[in-house]
């Protein structure tokens, strides 16, 4: 829930005027990958460095 939040506030500033092009491209892409990796409950950031967060059963 933290990530989607933190995706859609990042996606939203992007929006403001103070922000420059540059960096409204990386809020969105980063906004982006939060919004989906919370929405799919899935970090491909995670498997780049081989955590694994699943509870084990």
């Amino acid at each position: 829930m933290i990530r989607i939040v933190c995706g859609v506030v990042l996606i939203a500033a992007s929006f403001m005027d103070f922000v420059t092009q540059d960096q409204e491209f990386w809020l969105v892409l980063i906004g982006w990958l939060g919004l989906m990796s919370g929405a799919v409950s899935h970090c491909p950031i995670y498997g780049l460095f081989g955590i694994n967060t699943a509870e084990n059963d």
